[in-house]
């Protein structure tokens, strides 16, 4: 297969595996620390736009953690311009989201470099489409604690999107 075609596949594979269960969580997060119920359409709005987004970032060719901060001040204007929610709530649900990520990665990281071993993780992560597939468990697992605590934190929420007191 062509080099084109494998980098076309690996960055699909990324997209679906990684990119979209992680915005899913990021959107989540962000309606759960601001206590509102999910809206369908501005839902949909925010995940297309921020999926849109944190793809188009991640292609630039950049590193070091500039991506991921780029990725966290997109997904809080967007929480706050595109939801109209709080910037001091979006804040924090984009920080957890975003250190929970990072510690379910350095995990499953862990984990591959006990299996495999030190040499074989760095080929993993060379390679685009085993990277995509060795950070699935983590974005799946993430977007799983999201709904967790978007269930627990908004379990207080009447259907007008307004907390109910305790």
């Amino acid at each position: 297969m062509s080099a084109f075609f494998m980098y076309v596949l690996a960055g699909i594979a990324k997209l679906i595996l990684i990119f979209l269960p992680q915005t899913l969580a990021n959107v989540i997060s962000i309606y759960a620390f601001n206590k509102k119920k999910i809206n369908d359409k501005n839902f949909w709005i925010a995940i297309i736009v921020s999926l849109s987004a944190i793809f188009c970032i991640r292609l630039l060719p950049i590193s070091f953690g500039i991506p991921t901060v780029l990725c966290m001040v997109v997904l809080i204007l967007f929480g706050v311009y595109l939801l109209k929610f709080s910037i001091y709530k979006t804040t924090l649900g984009v920080l957890f989201i975003f250190v929970v990520s990072a510690l379910l990665e350095l995990v499953t990281f862990k984990v591959i470099t006990l299996i495999f071993g030190k040499g074989s993780l760095i080929d993993i992560l060379d390679n685009g489409f085993t990277n995509a597939l060795a950070g699935f468990p983590s974005s799946i697992l993430l977007f799983v604690l999201a709904l967790v605590a978007y269930s627990f934190i908004t379990r207080h929420v009447e259907s007008s999107g307004e907390s109910k007191p305790i």
